[in-house]
This record gives structure tokens, C-alpha cells and sequence, in this order.
């Protein structure tokens, strides 16, 4: 049994493998940040209803009262992409740590990115229609995974670690805590740039909008009701059924309005509906003039 151990030590060189490395650290962070993208990311409340939203409900886009109010964009999908791609990275060894700690850097740099814009919009479109937004626990989390990815891998970039380091030996080195410090103050200041532009392009493209649907205000709080509400989403008094149907003409008189001086005429014959200055039916072909 003990030539049996000495040789089984001697065959993996007498050492083990240690197991709290900035490697294993980032294969941790990377699986978590895939599980954080089916977690609930904001809560948007209207007229009641509480609907939670996580990158999965974009990708599959959102009904309310009937129509859609957030198209669907597979290209969200992006946000799980990039964390599956950085996990399988970190498991092939034919790289070296100066390019995965690149191409890891790069892509949660992006997904970070993507991310905060994702979060402004959504809260843009929940202002738009007069709801309210909350962002949830596990959006920050997610956020200070994200960064703590990026800051590692920039601290091996710069080659004031390695993959390989252990993570005690990390607090035991003074240049190191240093160059830590410096880089994640710069990553906060370009999330905080970030931030700012997006929430700047959300509010400029909904503002608009919001505008454009406001039917009308509450009898009882005198807050506006959006178009498509059938209850206040302040008090939660029902709409009166005037002003939704006042609303439903006017957005069909701005219709009309919208195709300029193009008149329809039905066919006497078919009744199919043709331009005004048709000489034939396209359906049947009967004369016209």
C-alpha cells in the first residue's frame, strides 16, 4: 500500500493542483453570470399585475391589453452567449492566459454593456406606459460579477497576476492591491458613463411616445392614462368606456390622416376595396369607369 502511494505521488509529480485559482475563480463567476440571465432582473408593475423580466423575457418579446408591447430580439440572446463562450474558454488549455484573459475582459466588457442598456430601456418602456420599475437584487449582483470578471482579467492582461495565482496570495501582494484599485476605479467610471448615455437614449426615445399616448387623466387621482389601459395604474379606477372608445376614433382619424390624399372605392361587383382611380377590379376584373 505505501510503494503504492509513493508511486501513485511520484506519477503527479508529488504536488496537487491548487483549487483556489483566478482561473477556477472565473469558471465560478462565468457559470453564475449564465444562471443570472433566467433570474428576474427588474419587476414592472401595471394596473396591478407585477410582471418579471430577465433577458429570456426580451428575447421572447411582451403582450399586454391585447397588443404587443415589446417586440421580440433574439439578439439578447447575446447575453447568454457570451457567458457560455468565456466557461468553455477557460477549459481549453491550448490558449494562453494573456489571450484568454483578453478575450474574457473583452466579452463580459461587452455583456456589461449590454446589460445597463438593457436595463434603461426596459425602464424607459415601463415610464412610457406609465408603470413602475424596480430593479432587483439580482441585477446588481450580477453587475458586481461582471465586474469583478473584468478587473481579474485585466489584473492578468497587465500581468500583475496570472491564472494561476491563488487568490490569498492576491492580499499579500501590495502592488497587486494597487493595480486592482486603479483598474476597478476605471471600470466604475466607464459603468457610470455607460449608464448616463443609455438612460439619455432611452429618455429621448420615449419621450415622444408617452406623449403621443396619453388618452386622457383619472376622474378620481388626475394622473394620465395611457392608451390601451382600462384601469388607472395609480388608483386603480376603471377608465370610462367614452374616453377609450374617443381614443380609438382619434387614432383612427390620425390613420387616415397618414395616407395623405389616397381615397378607396369598392367594387359593385365583388366589393373588393381598390384605389380610387382604378379603372378595373383587381379581383374580377369588372369595369369601374
Amino acid at each position: 500500500m505505501n510503494e503504492n502511494a509513493a508511486m501513485n505521488e511520484s506519477a503527479n509529480g508529488g504536488e496537487q493542483k491548487p483549487l483556489f485559482t483566478i482561473k477556477n475563480g472565473l469558471r465560478v463567476l462565468a457559470v453564475l453570470g449564465i444562471i443570472f440571465v433566467f433570474c428576474p432582473s427588474f419587476l414592472v408593475s401595471c394596473s396591478g399585475q407585477e410582471i418579471k423580466v430577465n433577458a429570456m423575457t426580451a428575447v421572447g418579446g411582451l403582450s399586454a391589453y391585447g397588443e404587443t408591447v415589446v417586440e421580440p430580439h433574439p439578439l439578447m440572446l447575446i447575453t447568454l452567449l457570451l457567458p457560455v463562450a468565456v466557461t468553455v474558454l477557460l477549459f481549453i488549455r491550448k490558449y494562453k492566459d494573456q489571450m484568454k484573459a483578453w478575450i474574457v475582459a473583452g466579452c463580459m466588457g461587452v455583456d456589461l454593456i449590454i446589460w445597463l442598456v438593457f436595463r434603461s430601456t426596459v425602464k424607459g418602456i415601463a415610464e412610457e406606459h406609465y408603470c413602475d420599475f424596480k430593479t432587483t437584487a439580482w441585477f446588481f449582483i450580477h453587475m458586481i460579477v461582471m465586474l469583478i470578471m473584468v478587473i481579474l482579467s485585466l489584473a492578468v492582461v497587465l500581468c500583475k497576476l496570472s491564472l494561476d495565482t491563488e487568490f490569498p496570495a492576491i492580499f499579500s501582494q501590495s502592488g497587486t492591491q494597487k493595480a486592482l484599485s486603479q483598474m476597478s476605479a476605471s471600470v466604475n467610471q466607464m459603468t457610470n458613463a455607460v449608464t448616463s448615455i443609455a438612460g439619455s437614449v432611452a429618455a429621448n426615445v420615449g419621450s415622444k411616445s408617452s406623449k403621443e399616448d396619453v388618452i386622457g387623466y383619472c376622474a378620481k387621482c388626475g394622473k394620465p392614462i395611457a392608451y390601451g389601459c382600462t384601469f388607472c395604474t395609480e388608483c386603480g379606477t376603471p377608465v370610462p368606456e367614452s374616453m377609450i372608445l374617443e381614443a380609438e376614433e382619434t387614432r383612427k382619424r390620425k390613420a387616415e390622416e397618414q395616407t395623405g390624399a389616397e381615397k378607396f372605392v369598392f367594387c359593385q361587383q365583388c366589393g373588393a376595396k381598390l384605389n380610387e382611380d382604378a379603372a378595373f377590379c383587381s379581383s374580377c376584373g369588372f369595369k369601374m369607369k
